[in-house]
């Protein structure tokens, strides 16, 4: 707690990112003066109410805060790989450790460097995301190659798979050539002087390699070190099993955690604990509003109160007491056929209902966004904002970016502002406190499968599943399971659950006798290859306000989630938009080996 203040909220709106001694700082000198006085005194010289490393956090400038995080993150993965290799010691006493400079050395010498961006040239040929490259080979000539538009092997999670197996390769005679070479390298290093080097430097250097280093690569080049590969045919072996490797990445399916609390002189007590947060942190509103689209009248009608005409409410009321209240049957679509719902003179078919919104807050800044400034609730103000865009060629950042020098005003004569706006928000809320607030991330979805072929969806929220979680405590005292793998009445036969991080083969269906053109053995290793050129995890799932059910998938080799450039759609990533196309996914579940375990749900 030594790096926490408590600070009112306005207060620790304009202190922003600004340290606390640099916050009073920018206050005038009698505050400034106050406030190291207090401090000090709080800290008495060691014997006051703060320890010493709340005191200095309390007198830290933002320059002086340590920016020695990546050498700390060093020493600390020393200090892990030490205790691994202990570890594994216990288990083989011959375990060695070696260095990323001899790995990075042995991948160039045995032709590995460039084996990931080998395999994937030709899907990215076929979309034109390859340049031409001219790089000169070991006798000198100049050749063009091809490569992969800005490429980096830190891109496809295998290149952890390259590195292992060069670990696994690299013996005690090729550590001990290396420290030979290394030590020769040192010595005729040093015997040389600046110019010396310098000049070496130039003549290694060229126009497509300008600014190499007399380094070991360069040394070993130029003294012709011969390190074998150490099993022939290396880089075909690598390829063939690089491309076959299925990545496997944990999911994380725990909702509640059990905590044992036992108080001094009492009864153990048990409490089942969130492992997530249940809501976002910002508690908002609700208003009442006139709904945008009109509710059909149909037997699946029930907003008889929400009516915005009261005679027409009234008119309505008076129909439904013919059927004993029984809206169902008094709204039955084949009755209305027969004899049509007249008010007016007119045939009723569709009703303006009133519904509730919830709203929030939303600071001015360069931050907001159009879809923000679409749902302000106060049209007046919403025009204002709106000239104040349109002054600036609808550009965001330059419209609402400098507002203390040209602020957005309201009624200029009367000195009235606009710092803030209010907003709708159409997510999924739950009330909290005396609010409503968005439940946060959802934890899964479940597919059902209709008589008919179609799909429907059902996704669950964290809080939800929390929900779920002490049902199953009251019923049984544990509460999981969390994912109901039923069928449901309504939605049909269950056919698959979706949480983030499980894997999905598209447009691939496993068979044993395969015999329609999309169909393959999934347990053949031969079929590897294929299957991981169409295998995604799942990133993420939501369900918009619209009742539109959106499923992101990242291709199971890409480490990261933000390459999303259209043209790599099916390579790097892939999206559902729509339950017909959940037929196109078929769920497999693997080991931590990459092995298939099973094949659907």
């Amino acid at each position: 707690m030594n790096n926490y203040i408590l600070a009112h909220r306005m207060c620790n709106k304009d202190k922003n990112q600004m340290t606390a001694f640099d916050f009073m700082l920018s206050k005038n000198d009698s505050i400034a003066k106050d406030y190291i006085e207090r401090v000090n005194a709080l800290y008495n010289d060691g014997k006051g109410l703060i320890s010493k490393s709340k005191f200095e956090m309390l007198m830290c400038r933002g320059e002086e805060i340590p920016s020695d995080f990546v050498e700390r993150m060093k020493k600390d993965t020393q200090y892990i790989t030490k205790e691994a290799v202990k570890m594994l010691k216990s288990v083989c006493e011959n375990t060695y450790t070696t260095s990323g400079q001899i790995t990075d050395f042995l991948r160039e010498k045995w032709g590995l460097k460039e084996t990931l961006q080998e395999i994937n040239i030709d899907k990215y040929r076929a979309i034109g995301l390859v340049d031409s490259k001219e790089i000169k080979d070991k006798e000198g000539h100049l050749k063009s190659i091809e490569v992969i538009h800005e490429w980096s092997k830190r891109d496809d999670h295998r290149h952890h798979a390259i590195d292992a197996l060069i670990c696994a390769l690299t013996d005690q005679k090729i550590i001990f050539k290396l420290n030979n070479l290394n030590k020769l390298y040192q010595y005729e290093r040093n015997l040389l002087s600046v110019e010396e080097r310098t000049a070496i430097e130039n003549a290694l250097s060229d126009e497509l390699n300008p600014n190499r280093k007399f380094d070991i690569k360069s040394f070993a080049e130029l003294s012709d070190t011969l390190i074998n590969e150490p099993m022939p045919d290396l880089r075909k072996q690598a390829r063939d099993h690089l491309d076959k490797i299925f990545i496997s990445i944990k999911k994380s399916s725990k909702v509640m955690s059990k905590n044992v609390n036992t108080p001094k002189g009492g009864e153990p007590q048990t409490t089942w604990v969130p492992r997530g947060r249940l809501h976002e942190a910002t508690v908002m509103g609700r208003v009442k509003r006139i709904a945008d689209k009109k509710v059909k009248l149909n037997d699946k009608f029930n907003q008889l109160e929400n009516i915005v005409n009261p005679d027409l409410k009234a008119y309505l009321k008076q129909y439904i007491s013919k059927f004993n209240n029984d809206m169902k049957t008094a709204f039955d679509s084949k009755l209305l056929k027969k004899k049509p719902l007249l008010y007016k003179g007119k045939e009723l078919k569709e009703l303006a209902v009133y519904e509730y919104a919830c709203t929030k807050r939303v600071e001015i800044s360069d931050k907001v966004t159009s879809a923000q400034l679409d749902k302000i609730v106060d049209k007046k103000i919403q025009k204002v904002i709106q000239s104040r865009l349109d002054d600036s060629h609808g550009k965001i950042k330059e419209a609402f970016s400098n507002l203390k020098d040209n602020p957005i005003w309201l009624n200029k004569e009367k000195g009235i502002q606009i710092k803030s706006f209010t907003v709708y928000d159409e997510s999924k809320v739950e009330q909290v406190r005396t609010g409503y607030a968005k439940t946060g991330n959802n934890h899964h979805a479940l597919i059902y499968r209709t008589e008919d072929g179609k799909f429907k969806d059902k996704v669950i929220s964290f809080w939800e599943a929390v929900e779920i979680g002490k049902f199953n405590i009251a019923q049984t005292g544990f509460p999981y399971p969390i994912i109901n793998r039923a069928d449901d009445h309504l939605l049909g036969q269950f056919h698959f659950s979706m949480q983030i991080n499980d894997l999905f083969v598209f447009d691939l269906k496993h068979a044993e006798n395969p015999k329609e053109e999309n169909e393959i053995n999934f347990l053949d290793p031969n079929n590897r290859s294929l299957i991981s050129s169409k295998l995604f995890r799942l990133q993420k799932l939501s369900k918009g306000s619209s009742g539109q059910f959106i499923v992101d998938f990242r291709h199971h080799l890409e480490t990261t989630v933000l390459r999303s450039d259209p043209n790599l759609v099916g390579l790097a990533w892939n999206r559902i938009s729509s339950n017909d196309h959940i037929n196109r996914l078929t769920k497999i579940r693997i080991n931590q080996l990459g092995d298939i375990l099973k094949i659907g749900e």
